[in-house]
């Protein structure tokens, strides 16, 4: 007799041909858009911003997304994905998203140590640690075009704003980036700006265009070629500057580019058909939220960000799980 969990599966895996083949359909568009932007320029960010449908190559939707799965194809030791969820980026505090507590799935994919030991605290479940995703992305130019592209660049600040998402527009004074960005800029050849694709297609970049700097985009969220493309970008850098703690800040310290934060008064508005999503943490995730938060903006804020002190490796290192990045 079949179980409850063994029949979700069989009904969220879609199992008559027809739904099967639609699937498959997609799949075959969302590779082909993508793979027809690996050829697109970082810089041409208007064409790497359009909408690509989901890919559905993997049954769990979270785990296309950034092309998350696609890389951690990667990953040495092998991961069941159509039974497994992956933490599409990293979640800073006590929250265990909503997705992971209702899902029939017996493992969460996940960075580090700090949160499987937060997710086995809410679930029964295997939680398979494997360091920052972007170790398991690759370039999206070959070596030569990297080298290239780089000398033309030359010396490199990449400034990596807070982004918004569908339901949750941030807002914050880019002219408070674009003041420090020119008290500095002297020390550099290029500023590019990292943009997020949903902030693009709503005009934030303007400003920064309109004082002169290079936009870039890792694509839409739903390009499985995201990981790759921001890799690149990081590689392409010298230093980072943000007004956020998201995950970029893991990242940039993994790629070894040091980073300072910038103390900023930002401000997210939420329609109301997200708000379930967008508040799942209760006071004490919230709480757990601001403490490391607090504690990261302290270790990056005051300090220079000419080199990674070792205090702020080791401690980027704990939460992001470096020690789990498989050699590739």
């Amino acid at each position: 007799m079949r179980t409850i969990i063994d029949k979700a599966k069989l009904k969220y895996r879609g199992v008559n041909k027809f739904n099967s083949l639609i699937n498959f359909s997609q799949n075959r568009l969302v590779e082909k858009i993508s793979d027809a932007r690996k050829e697109v320029s970082l810089f041409d960010y208007e064409a790497l911003i359009g909408l690509i449908p989901i890919n559905k190559r993997f049954l769990i939707p979270e785990n296309n997304l950034y092309g998350n799965g696609y890389k951690l194809l990667n990953y040495k030791s092998k991961i069941d994905f159509n039974n497994s969820g992956i933490e599409h980026g990293f979640i800073y505090g006590s929250l265990v998203q909503d997705f992971h507590l209702k899902s029939w799935t017996t493992h969460v994919v996940t960075f580090s140590d700090y949160r499987r030991d937060i997710i086995n605290k809410k679930l029964k479940k295997e939680v398979i640690c494997v360091g920052p995703y972007i170790h398991y992305a690759d370039y999206i130019l070959d070596e030569d075009e990297l080298m290239a592209l780089k000398d033309s660049l030359g010396r490199v600040l990449l400034v990596v704003p807070q982004h918004s998402i569908a339901g949750a527009d941030v807002n914050y004074s880019a002219d408070t980036i674009i003041d420090y960005v020119k008290s500095i800029s002297s020390g550099y050849d290029s500023v590019i700006i990292c943009m997020y694709w949903h902030d693009i297609s709503m005009k934030k970049h303007l400003p920064y265009i309109k004082n002169g700097f290079k936009i870039v985009s890792a694509g839409h969220s739903n390009d499985i070629f995201f990981l790759d493309r921001l890799k690149t970008i990081y590689y392409l850098s010298d230093n980072v500057l943000t007004n956020s703690v998201g995950t970029h800040v893991g990242y940039s310290i993994f790629m070894n580019k040091p980073l300072k934060i910038i103390k900023q008064k930002i401000q997210i508005y939420i329609e109301g058909k997200h708000i379930h999503e967008s508040t799942q943490r209760n006071i004490s995730d919230r709480e757990s939220l601001l403490d490391v938060k607090s504690h990261i903006i302290d270790l990056f804020s005051d300090r220079s960000f000419d080199v990674i002190t070792k205090e702020q490796y080791q401690f980027i290192g704990d939460l992001f799980g470096f020690k789990y990045a498989e050699r590739r």
